[in-house]
């Protein structure tokens, strides 16, 4: 029962970080950020290495952008290393400390996907993604950005969305369990699974 209400909790967060993830094509010079993949995972710096990762996971989730000198739509992405995310000029993603080398920027076009942006490597002409949609998968520069694998948000790191979005949550995961039919009949869903549910929403109530 226990295992059943983490994973409701995980699924909730999921379902609120996408829903109040909005597209952002010019990020603010000193505020933090995070980058969410189209498969709902995050960008994550984690031993040392780019990974997709389920939030609140690795070492970092959390990057600043920095304007390039004389451009309006070239950024680097600063690590809390005080370092940016770059190309080996290939497909390795490597950590760069010359902000002037275009293979430390990135510029953020709209995909093909309104809602979702790529992150274009301006030195390689080619976009950060991962070669699939699991947990702990690798992120590589050399992507064309013409599939979904290749899709991101940029997504302001604020506690307060989050908050708003885990109560609405927890409203519409209650209005659920209000209208579910309880009972042992076919189409009807078993007390215990409907104590487990309660059970979850009453400790997401607790972290909110």
């Amino acid at each position: 029962m226990r295992r059943l209400q983490l994973l409701f909790l995980v699924l909730m967060c999921l379902l609120v970080q996408h829903a109040f993830a909005e597209t952002i094509t010019k990020p603010e010079a000193g505020k933090t950020y995070m980058i969410q993949h189209s498969s709902n995972l995050y960008l994550t710096m984690d031993g040392g290495q780019l990974k997709i990762m389920l939030p609140g996971t690795g070492d970092s989730q959390k990057f600043e952008f920095v304007p390039v000198e004389g451009s309006d739509v070239l950024y680097n992405i600063k690590l809390p290393t005080g370092e940016f995310i770059g190309s080996d000029k290939g497909y390795s993603v490597v950590f760069l400390t010359d902000a002037a080398d275009p293979y430390a920027q990135f510029s953020f076009p709209v995909s093909y996907e309104p809602e979702f942006v790529n992150l274009k490597n301006e030195g390689r002409g080619a976009c950060l993604g991962s070669d699939n949609n699991n947990d702990g998968g690798g992120v590589y520069t050399d992507k064309s950005g013409m599939d979904g694998k290749h899709l991101w948000k940029i997504v302001e790191a604020t506690g307060g969305v989050i908050v708003i979005a885990l109560q609405d949550a927890i409203d519409k995961a209650q209005g659920i369990l209000e209208g579910a039919p309880i009972g042992t009949e076919p189409g009807k869903y078993p007390q215990s699974a409907a104590d487990a549910l309660q059970a979850a929403i009453d400790e997401a109530k607790e972290a909110l």
